[in-house]
């Protein structure tokens, strides 16, 4: 193996790894950045632009979908780090979206499927279960491709000029 193999590495691994191509591609764009290690609470990198700092949140996945994403508030970036059918040394793609940017993602979800999705005062969508007495789900799917019951951010592809906002 001449490099990364993504198919091989345990999900937590991923989740560095691409908190790791997150912060080298904001240092190649002059953005002052560092990882917040420790689990800081839906924190994964602290950006400085020009004395206004900023949350980014990482989100990676392998497969299609990024199961159960709760959104994101305040001034915070949620960076998507797409590795589906990545090659070996092949680079993720970038989907960077803002608090705003969200909330009109789940409030067309929650207009679209009224008596299924009911969104908090957190942004996060709450499902109903789908069987009496089940258990309701909490979250969202996000594919970059619509599709019904999900949130589709293929719009939002190296959208990195979001940060200056």
């Amino acid at each position: 193996m001449n490099g990364l193999d993504i198919t091989k590495i345990k999900n937590r691994e991923l989740g560095d790894v691409a908190e790791y191509e997150v912060l080298a591609q904001l240092t190649a764009l002059g953005i002052k950045a560092a990882l917040a290690r420790w689990n800081y609470k839906d924190s994964d990198i602290f950006i400085d632009l020009d004395g206004n700092f900023k949350r980014v949140q990482v989100k990676s996945k392998r497969k299609a979908e990024w199961p159960g994403i709760k959104g994101v508030i305040g001034k915070d970036i949620l960076v998507f780090v797409d590795y589906h059918d990545k090659k070996e040394n092949e680079r993720p793609d970038f989907y960077l979206i803002n608090a705003e940017d969200w909330k009109e993602l789940i409030t067309k979800l929650e207009k679209d499927f009224p008596s299924d999705v009911k969104i908090d005062k957190n942004n996060v969508p709450h499902w109903s279960p789908k069987k009496e007495g089940g258990k309701g789900y909490l979250g969202a799917g996000v594919l970059i491709n619509a599709r019904p019951k999900y949130i589709a951010i293929g719009n939002f592809k190296n959208n990195w000029d979001i940060l200056k906002k």
